[in-house]
């Protein structure tokens, strides 16, 4: 939804975002009624367990978590041709766009 008003309406992704931000957590409050509801959810139960590792330092499932998502996403952008043309058009996306790289494909890949 982001990257087709960003794309297509080339308004700044910042802009995009904060907008999105602020119309979902309206929705949210209005479908609340303002109130707020306990979590049952066994998955987030799951990700706030925490272990010990080398017996003093916390971690949580979540983290864990946060960790392999950090190194998937590191070897996308640093291993991968998306990568590097993400890197591109985010560095200079005129200069991008003269050396072949679709601006707008790579740009709607990125906010999907």
């Amino acid at each position: 939804m982001t990257g087709g008003i960003v794309t297509s309406l080339r308004l700044p992704p910042f802009i995009v975002t904060l907008g999105l931000l602020t119309i979902v957590t309206a929705v949210g409050r209005i479908y609340a009624s303002g109130q707020s509801f306990p979590v049952t959810d066994d998955t987030l139960g799951f990700l706030g367990q925490s272990q010990y590792l080398f017996g003093q330092i916390e971690i949580t499932n979540g983290m864990w978590l946060m960790l392999v998502m950090f190194v998937v996403v590191w070897y996308a952008l640093t291993r991968t041709a998306w990568g590097k043309h993400v890197y591109a058009v985010g560095n200079d996306p005129e200069a991008a766009r003269l050396s072949g790289i679709h601006v707008r494909r790579s740009l709607l890949s990125v906010y999907l």
